[in-house]
């Protein structure tokens, strides 16, 4: 993520995604449809640790506290300036709620305050994020006000934008935001939408992550076979050597259950914890 000054540190994160704020009646019955369908707080044999395979923590004071009370006045509105060049937007957003959730941005603009004369007294606080997508970023805004990514009709963003989010929310430590990337692109059936994505994904995320480990179990779960062999014999100039090599190690490993038909998993065994 990046502060003020443009820098971008490296993180981690995950989500969940829950249908409730600005959701509407329709939307909270697909959710209740879709915990059924995809395995959403059944019981499980195990538990996943409470970071991903790099170690990193995820964001602390969203996970002992309450978020602030939307009913309560905002006393602080802050800038976020997203995407680059004419790509960038800026939103602004209630100080409280995204230092509530990310342990980065609050560290960041409390380092802005910290400097007497960066900003004029009456100037709003502003920081750039340039790695991700304004659509992304309007992902979380919409998640942080309503625990949803979803629109007040219920249906799931383009999912372009959940893989981009789960970048933001890895990039910010927000546990609860990647967890709701994976059960929108889980429940979407997604499997990748071209090689630019691909490639965008293992530049992006680290190995051993949720995103990858979902993109390589929907591309055997949902590519025919023959398909499948031939796309990465004609396209594996353009395809990730890292994917080729995870899609070969998952299938040599899970074939038998393939070939029974019991290759089936839910979403929470994609998640960075569960219950979140």
């Amino acid at each position: 993520m990046a502060n003020s000054k443009g820098k971008e540190p490296a993180s981690n994160g995950e989500s969940s995604s829950s249908s409730s704020g600005g959701a509407s009646s329709a939307s909270t019955g697909q959710k209740r449809s879709a915990d059924v369908a995809f395995g959403v707080g059944s019981a499980s044999a195990s538990t996943l640790p409470a970071s991903d395979s790099s170690g990193a923590s995820p964001s602390t004071l969203a996970e002992s506290t309450s978020p602030p009370d939307l009913a309560s006045p905002q006393k602080k509105m802050v800038i976020v300036a997203v995407g680059e060049g004419e790509e960038k937007v800026e939103f602004s957003v209630f100080k409280e709620y995204i230092c509530h959730w990310s342990d980065e941005f609050r560290a960041m603009f409390a380092s802005i305050e910290d400097q007497p004369g960066l900003f004029l007294p009456d100037e709003t606080p502003r920081a750039f994020y340039e790695k991700n997508t304004p659509a992304a970023f309007g992902l979380f805004q919409r998640w942080m006000l309503s625990q949803t990514i979803k629109d007040l009709t219920g249906a799931l963003p383009p999912t372009p934008d959940m893989v981009r989010l789960f970048v933001l929310a890895d990039d910010t430590r927000i546990p609860r935001l990647a967890n709701a990337a994976i059960r929108g692109l889980f429940e979407a059936n997604w499997c990748g939408n071209d090689f630019e994505e691909y490639n965008y994904i293992y530049d992006n995320v680290r190995g051993g992550s949720p995103l990858r480990k979902l993109l390589v179990y929907q591309i055997l779960r949902l590519v025919p076979k023959e398909t499948l062999r031939e796309a990465l014999t004609r396209y594996k100039n353009r395809v990730p050597i890292q994917l080729i090599i995870d899609v070969a190690i998952e299938q040599s490993k899970s074939m038998p259950d393939m070939s029974q038909r019991k290759y089936t998993k839910v979403v929470e065994e994609f998640l960075i914890r569960r219950g979140i």
